[in-house]
């Protein structure tokens, strides 16, 4: 093979070879179309590095044959994610059986074809599945809990260049820091976070380490939440929804003491960030920025403040592919046509369903946050044009932190805009337009900056 596949779909059917296509033409992904498993089976070509295989099997009924799918696509991709794509109205002790065979999720097809459901997990298995880290924060001599990767430059794959249990002597610190960054699977985030957190000084450096380590645990924890809440093919665990949302705001307590400590906090979110596309992968991003202003501005409880952030945006994965193209296309929500306005002024209601559907333990206080996080000051906002004086602060302030962040975020070919920039900024447009926040709470945001 010419160049390293990224993208494996196994299909026949044209809509979603066409859909296939799309994802990886806009995302620059390397993609490799099967017509069925038979003919990836028969295939002398070597797909075992494909990081991400979506296999359909819609028209098929029985469990048995949907494993089959399973077993050959692990077979030829043995360390790949599988996707499994089945009917909507196959019965739900098949989906838990096919989950149980090997698959890592299993899609039903309404969600391939209408959401953007896929385009979220492909981002976050091809281009996020490994979290880069800094050969300093690694000590001297110190045996590490997990693989350490390098990204060979030629073929663009990633080799453990400090195998687990190996130390981190002088020599290996001079080859790794030849090859720039450096990084650690996702799924070793917690031991990551975990050894940085042993194995720093109390120096301003070292504090900035374990404040970084900590944001991107808090980033992958988000993004677990986000595939389970999003999982349409099975009722599943209350219990381990539970756990995940209550783990979500232990690390994000944990992070706001940390960033509060941190003289370039702003710097240590902005350049950490995990993931590119759409607002669901800033969530994170947005949590931290809103609970930073929160204790700079005296403006709401820190923690919820974080928390509605953390889930007010789930529901854009649910938005049709046609509007998140365009959304990220434009870069912004504000040139929409009508019928896009009324599929996008839902996304807030839509996140509220998805968590009380998997029965997370919201207060009301925060449902209303959420629910509000697109109100505004003059009654114009959406979902509910709920009058500005009855919209909580905290929705204001994640608000006005989303602003911070679409100015701050990375962008590729673009000069990079300090996150004081950023906040200067859109205070700035907030008191030209004063019909989107209030004057009072501007002045307290102004007070902060």
């Amino acid at each position: 093979m010419s160049q390293r596949i990224h993208f494996l779909g196994v299909t026949e059917d044209p809509s979603e070879r066409k859909r296939f296509t799309e994802i990886c033409s806009e995302f620059h992904y390397h993609l490799a179309l099967k017509a069925t498993v038979d003919e990836l089976l028969d295939d002398n070509s070597h797909f075992e590095s494909v990081p991400f295989v979506v296999v359909s099997a819609v028209r098929v009924a029985k469990k048995e044959d949907i494993v089959g799918y399973v077993q050959v696509a692990k077979q030829s991709c043995p360390d790949a994610f599988l996707v499994v794509i089945v009917n909507k109205r196959i019965p739900q002790e098949i989906t838990e059986f096919v989950k149980k065979s090997g698959t890592n999720l299993v899609m039903l097809e309404n969600e391939l074809l209408e959401t953007s459901k896929l385009e979220f997990i492909a981002s976050q298995i091809i281009r996020a599945s490994y979290v880069p880290v800094k050969a300093s924060e690694f000590k001297k001599d110190s045996q590490l809990p997990f693989h350490v990767y390098g990204l060979m430059p030629l073929n663009q794959k990633f080799v453990p260049v400090v195998p687990k249990g190996s130390p981190f002597t002088d020599s290996r610190r001079a080859k790794v820091e030849a090859l720039g960054d450096l990084y650690v699977k996702r799924e070793d985030i917690d031991q990551y976070r975990a050894y940085v957190m042993a194995n720093t000084d109390a120096s301003a450096a070292g504090l900035k380490s374990r404040c970084r380590a900590q944001y991107l645990n808090f980033c992958s924890s988000h993004t677990d939440l986000v595939f389970l809440l999003s999982d349409q093919s099975e009722i599943g665990s209350f219990q381990q929804g539970k756990a995940l949302f209550e783990k979500c705001q232990g690390l994000a307590k944990d992070l706001l003491v940390s960033l509060s400590s941190v003289g370039e906090a702003w710097e240590v979110v902005n350049t950490s960030s995990i993931g590119e596309f759409g607002s669901v992968e800033r969530s994170p991003s947005l949590a931290a920025y809103s609970g930073l202003l929160s204790l700079m501005s005296n403006v709401g409880d820190s923690t919820d403040v974080m928390t509605a952030a953390l889930i007010c945006d789930i529901g854009l994965i649910d938005l049709s592919p046609k509007l998140s193209a365009h959304l990220r296309q434009v870069g912004s929500a504000d040139q929409m046509n009508e019928e896009q306005q009324a599929e996008y002024h839902q996304h807030p209601a839509v996140s509220l369903n998805r968590c009380l559907s998997r029965k997370l333990p919201l207060a009301d206080k925060l449902k209303n946050i959420v629910m509000c996080t697109h109100e505004r000051s003059d009654g114009k906002g959406y979902p509910h044009k709920v009058p500005g004086e009855k919209v909580p602060l905290e929705s204001f302030l994640i608000q006005f932190s989303e602003k911070v962040d679409q100015t701050a975020m990375p962008k590729m070919g673009q000069a990079r805009v300090s996150p004081l920039e950023a906040r200067k900024k859109a205070l700035e447009e907030g008191q030209k337009e004063m019909n989107q926040f209030p004057f009072l709470f501007l002045e307290k945001i102004k007070s902060a900056l």
